[in-house]
């Protein structure tokens, strides 16, 4: 496990390798105290509605506070939302990425397998956003949806953004069918070596999401420099929830991010 940062709120966490100006940014893990199921370090899925994951949540919004902690609870979709005219700390915000035009506010979401996107921009004001993208986000164009809305509405120039991308599953670990191939094949900069037929299973193949958010980010001109991504797969770490390994009632991660 690449290094990790000290807890908050009793969570341990993974931040990025290169911190982003302006930004604090981190993913839980899914690791508990000791004699604790990992379960009790999780925080639902995008309602956070089990009594763990309200109270992992409120213990994170306090460990945050002052700065209020608004969440997301996910479609799979292309909805963006905005802090803090849309600010709602008391009840979720339905959609799959938040943009935080202001200092002193944070937002957060859920994942376990999706990647969880942070962008953030520093010139000339701080200017951060937070994006959940599975592979029907990626088809949709979740990712050219925000930049075109920082680009449009917040004066982001996309050379200047600094990216994370967080805890997710690679390659080598998501296999995907012909109706999920077909959707994001046609979707734009996706190519064929993003794919690697599964020569035993006719009609599957392993997708690279994290190599399709990647190529999105280069065919808007940010630099590959400054992309960072985390190394390892969520399947294949026992520290980090997984959908695909451990089925849909396994503990889901949080991403935060809050704009100093």
């Amino acid at each position: 496990m690449p290094e990790t940062s000290p807890h908050i709120a009793g969570f341990e966490l993974i931040r990025p390798q290169r911190p982003l100006p302006y930004l604090d940014c981190f993913t839980t893990l899914a690791s508990a105290a000791q004699g604790q199921s990992t379960l009790e370090a999780s925080f639902g899925g995008g309602g956070g509605s089990s009594p763990i994951a309200q109270s992992n949540r409120s213990k994170l919004a306090k460990a945050l506070a002052p700065t209020p902690l608004t969440w997301l609870a996910l479609e799979h979709a292309c909805r963006i939302r905005e802090l803090p005219a849309e600010s709602s700390p008391a009840r979720p915000l339905t959609g799959d990425a938040v943009i935080l035009g202001r200092r002193g506010q944070a937002a957060a979401l859920t994942t376990a397998d999706c990647l969880p996107i942070v962008l953030v921009d520093a010139d000339p004001e701080p200017c951060a956003a937070l994006i959940h993208a599975g592979w029907r986000g990626l088809a949709a164009g979740i990712i050219e949806a925000v930049l075109k809305r920082l680009t449009m509405h917040y004066r982001v120039n996309p050379v200047t953004l600094q990216v994370w991308i967080g805890p997710c599953i690679h390659q080598s670990d998501y296999e995907i069918g012909a109706d999920a191939h077909t959707e994001l094949g046609a979707s734009p900069s996706v190519a064929p070596g993003h794919f690697q037929s599964e020569p035993e299973r006719p009609g599957h193949w392993l997708a690279d999401l994290p190599g399709i958010a990647q190529a999105k980010f280069s065919a808007w001109g940010i630099d590959a420099a400054h992309v960072q991504v985390f190394p390892e797969s969520t399947k294949s770490s026992p520290a980090l929830y997984s959908v695909r390994r451990d089925g849909q009632d396994t503990g889901r991660m949080a991403t935060v991010i809050a704009l100093r």
